[in-house]
């Protein structure tokens, strides 16, 4: 990360670090997440999106720990947390909160990082 960009983080709260990860390992956790909302019977279908947020465990391994522990991550993490002063873990941890349209209130928009 360059000044600029802790800068940003630093004004702002957040700094996205683009191209950490290559976009197939994108595609992939998107197809994981499609395939865990499938299992809740929520499918690409639009009439399946009932709810305004559905959660889903985020998995630890496959192209989620390639994600979680990206080079380009953990050393923006280094710059902007300090070397030894968080956790190098394995994945990525938590859940996921997938939002589809609605009108209805979703119950947890309060701040998170996705």
């Amino acid at each position: 990360m360059d000044s600029h960009e802790i800068e940003q983080f630093e004004r702002d709260g957040y700094v996205a670090v683009r191209g950490a990860f290559d976009p197939g390992v994108a595609s992939a956790c998107r197809d994981v997440i499609w395939e865990a909302l499938a299992a809740q019977g929520v499918t690409h279908d639009q009439a399946t999106w009932t709810r305004p947020v559905v959660r889903v465990p985020c998995p630890e391994g496959g192209p989620f720990e390639t994600a979680g522990t990206a080079p380009a991550l953990w050393s923006a993490y280094d710059a902007l947390i300090g070397p030894g002063r968080w956790a190098r873990r394995r994945g990525v941890g938590g859940s996921i909160p997938v939002r589809f349209p609605s009108e209805e209130f979703p119950g947890d928009a309060g701040w998170h990082i996705e």
